[in-house]
């Protein structure tokens, strides 16, 4: 029993001695870095004075800026959401499909999501004019999406009940 106790007091004295080289060595890492540390920058622009009034100050974004980011942002959401609706189109068009049992030829399933493809950009500028977020865009296209399939596969039905 003693000796049980002596040995778990060697292996806790050897894990303070690692942990105390550890430490030691961290702090001389830490103390031989350069470090710059930087509090609060106070602008007083009231003491200032002004000889000649040349140029532009410019802090923060400007108007320019804000036009030529918004598009581009635009532009980054439009080919996300594309390629967002380019890997889930083909599987709910055939989960759509086997729902209406409907045989699909790959030509069929084509034109259909070509049909689709080209009336994304107009269904997602329309949702990026509302302002939504890049998640609700998403989920209403899916959304839509979907419903258009569905008329589709409906009015397909239809047509194949009546022409019977």
């Amino acid at each position: 029993m003693q000796m049980d106790f002596w040995y778990y007091i060697q292996q806790q004295d050897l894990k303070i001695k690692q942990l105390e080289q550890r430490l030691a060595r961290i702090e001389e890492q830490f103390s031989t870095e350069a470090r710059t540390r930087i509090d609060r920058i106070e602008y007083h622009f009231d003491q200032l004075k002004i000889e000649q009034l040349d140029g532009v100050l410019q802090i923060g974004i400007s108007p320019d800026d804000i036009e030529n980011f918004i598009p581009h942002a635009h532009e980054q959401t439009k080919e996300l959401l594309h390629s967002d609706m380019v890997e889930y189109l083909p599987s709910e068009l055939d989960q759509l499909a086997a729902q209406y049992n409907l045989q699909l030829t790959n030509n069929d399933k084509e034109i259909i999501l070509s049909d689709l493809y080209r009336q994304m950009p107009n269904r997602i500028q329309y949702y990026q004019n509302k302002q939504l977020s890049l998640e609700a865009i998403k989920t209403a296209l899916r959304k839509d999406l979907r419903q258009s399939l569905s008329n589709h596969f409906e009015k397909k039905v239809d047509d194949n009940d009546g022409g019977s």
